[in-house]
């Protein structure tokens, strides 16, 4: 008989059940069902499991509660455990719906799934060197305050979900995770200290905890989805220190919040992340570098009326218009950290009353603000903050609905920007009523697309330099524009117009070059071309001269100059912009050059649109003419001597002298063919030797057509 015992696996001692192993000579408690499915049906009151068991003749130290040991055992109020157990198994004493108390020894190492789930557990000393609470281990349970041990590092899944009476949790100072639905309806849990060590917390971890009031969230990095979802009295969060990303409705129907400060340590707001705080009054994104990506509507339904943003943000998804569930927000203001504003970001706020712009926005995203219907005020400090953003349409801009611009308190009806400056953004002014005359400076290199678009009162544009790139339909539907000033015709020509639009003569204003009306007038000698669109639908020109030192004419450069009727092109013009002239009613064309100019377009296409104008060109050149693919369509070209040359210079105030075909120079020269190109430079006293023809002499001071014969 105590041979078979010691083979045995099982042995029953002091009404126990123990699973036995005779090599390591430990012993496991085990369950013992009857055949009605009762567990331990005879157990009631407080059972205490000795150190050790003799079976046979072996001695078995008992180091671990077995997986269910008393699971359902009903009669259990309070159970004693020895020193020697290291182990309690899954659901060892799990729906003991009695048990109060239970003692716990040091050296335990391991506590199980579902271990003391469904118990009447009122309090609880952990201690040994646990590292985990496995999931459900307390689900259910009644205690009240439990403190765990600093070796934990781990909370599963619904560990202590369910513990309606849990008031306080202590998490020792080494816990990395709490796990989903950790805390999950612990609806007495008013405090909780999360440690330093803390990064992660699970979806649903403290969902329906009612009375939680306060969080610090210390060092933490990630809040899953619902975590905190109708905590209905929290009032209060500290998001610590941790580059934090806060998950899908997160914080959602949590009605104590009233003002939230969003600080810069916190990079994702998710989806409805504090959807349903029907309390939120404010909201405050912390000045920062760090970008912030909200997810779609995170304060959904929220009744706040106010919201500071002091830094960029992103959307998750492209062109989300984040907030256009906050319908009662009605001032919006944008701190200085604040560099660029996505599309639809803040469309459809229908109760924004005032947005305040800080110094630092760069661009904005399209419709942006698009149906905003009550944005009457608008504010930034600085003109030069303002003009330098650059708006990617017209309902990126809070302009757009009819709003007044204040620069630093002062509503904005005259545009002076400050030397300095070097641009205008794209949509800066669209539809600014307001709006009555502009002064650009020298610094300023670049004006957007539409940046004036629509300004009904804008009468005066003050040009002092010239702007190399002026964007599409920069002044459309300017029509109160009367007068724009250039500080000279040469600054005027070297504007880079991109349509008709952008320039603001294009509704009938006049333009003054150097306090001087432009009306007649010869296009001056130094400038290489005139820029596209330079004088689109100017009436108040009939004549013009283009000077020799002129070699391209732009697209549209004289298009729809309703009153020009007559141009003398000179030798130097090499070719003619698609529809420079067209629209212009041109009786009379003279082309000095020997070479016919070519159009930068298909010979139909109408770089002239009247062809009846009589051309006359150089003697020599008719044959020339009459061939061009584009010139052949004039029906009246006449040769004619336009070399404008009397006689030979040769007196003492020529800077050249010339004997048959040698020029002398007495001062530095360039010499030019008739057609405008270089073909010799040639130091004082020095001498060249010209084939027969015409050529144009220059030197510092002036320019000299001569005529050379053998």
């Amino acid at each position: 008989m105590v041979a078979l015992l010691a083979k045995a696996e099982k042995a029953e001692v002091g009404g126990i059940i123990y699973q036995l192993d005779a090599a390591s000579a430990t012993a496991a408690v085990t369950s013992n069902t009857n055949s009605s499915g009762f567990n331990y049906p005879d157990i009631s009151g407080s059972v205490t499991i000795p150190e050790t068991v003799t079976v046979g003749n072996i001695k078995y130290t008992v180091t671990e509660i077995g997986n269910s040991a008393f699971y359902t055992c009903e009669g259990i109020e309070a159970a004693v455990l020895p020193e020697s157990i290291t182990k309690i198994g899954n659901y060892a004493f799990s729906e003991c719906i009695k048990l109060q108390s239970i003692s716990l020894p040091a050296g335990l190492s391991h506590v199980g799934m579902g271990a003391f789930s469904s118990t009447a557990l009122k309090e609880l000393k952990l201690t040994g060197d646990i590292s985990v609470i496995a999931a459900k281990t307390f689900a259910g349970t009644e205690l009240e305050v439990i403190t765990l041990p600093s070796s934990v590092k781990t909370i599963e899944e619904y560990a202590f979900s369910g513990c309606d009476k849990l008031r306080e949790i202590h998490l020792g100072n080494s816990i990395t995770t709490i796990g989903d639905n950790a805390f999950a309806r612990c609806k007495a849990l008013a405090s909780v200290e999360f440690p330093a060590t803390l990064s992660s917390i699970g979806k649903r971890a403290f969902i329906n905890c009612q009375a939680l009031k306060k969080l610090n969230l210390n060092r933490v990095t990630t809040i899953g989805e619902n975590a905190f979802e109708k905590c209905s009295a929290l009032a209060d969060i500290d998001f610590g220190s941790g580059e934090l990303s806060v998950g899908y409705s997160a914080f959602a129907e949590c009605p104590a919040l009233k003002c939230l400060r969003i600080p810069s340590n916190v990079v994702k707001l998710s989806q409805y992340a504090f959807y349903d705080c029907l309390g939120l009054e404010s909201v405050r994104f912390d000045d920062g570098e760090t970008t912030l990506e909200l997810g779609h509507a995170p304060f959904a339904n929220d009744p706040m009326t106010n919201i500071y943003i002091g830094r960029s943000i992103t959307t998750t998804n492209i062109n989300d218009n984040v907030f256009s569930s906050n319908k009662n927000v009605a001032r919006l203001t944008l701190g200085d950290g604040v560099k660029t504003i996505p599309s639809r970001l803040f469309s459809y706020m229908q109760a924004l009353e005032e947005v305040n712009f800080g110094a630092n926005v760069s661009r904005v995203g399209s419709d942006a603000f698009a149906s905003c219907p009550l944005l009457k005020t608008v504010k930034c400090g600085n003109i030069v903050d303002w003009a330098k953003t650059d708006f990617e349409d017209a309902y990126a801009n809070p302009l757009n609905y009819g709003a007044n611009l204040y620069i630093d308190g002062q509503l904005l009806t005259s545009m002076v920007l400050p030397e300095g400056a070097d641009k205008i953004g794209g949509n800066t002014f669209p539809g600014y009523s307001q709006l009555t005359d502009i002064i650009i400076p020298a610094s300023v290199r670049s004006i957007g697309q539409q940046a004036f678009m629509d300004c009904s009162s804008l009468r005066k544009v003050d040009f002092r330099g010239s702007v190399a790139t002026i964007g599409g339909r920069a002044f459309r539907n300017c029509t109160a524009l009367a007068e724009v000033y250039s500080p000279s015709l040469e600054a005027w020509l070297d504007n880079g117009f991109e349509t008709a639009l952008s320039n603001p003569l294009s509704y009938g204003a006049k333009l003054y070059a150097g306090d001087a009306l432009i009306e007649d007038t010869c296009m001056p000698t130094g400038t290489n071309n005139i820029n596209d669109f330079a004088f689109y639908n100017y009436s108040l020109i009939t004549n013009i001269v283009i000077d020799e030192s002129i070699s391209e004419i732009g697209r549209s450069a004289f298009q729809d100059c309703s009153s020009l009727k007559e141009i003398e092109l000179g030798a130097g013009i090499r070719q003619l912009g698609k529809n420079a002239f067209n629209g212009a009613p041109l009786a009379t064309i003279t082309s000095r050059n020997f070479l016919p100019p070519t159009f930068d377009t298909a010979p139909t296409t109408a770089t002239f649109s009247n062809y009846n104008a009589i051309v006359y060109v150089p003697t020599g050149s008719l044959e020339a003419y009459r061939s061009n693919d584009y010139w052949k369509n004039f029906a009246n070209i006449i040769e004619k001597d336009l070399s404008g040359i009397n006689g030979i210079i040769s007196s003492e105030e020529t800077p050249f002298a010339i004997a048959g075909n040698t020029v002398s120079a007495k001062t530095d020269l360039t010499i030019y063919s008739i057609d405008g190109k270089a073909i010799a430079g040639i130091q004082a006293h020095q001498s060249i030797t010209l084939s027969e023809g015409v050529y144009i002499v220059r030197n510092a001071d002036k320019s000299f057509k001569i005529a050379i014969h053998h």
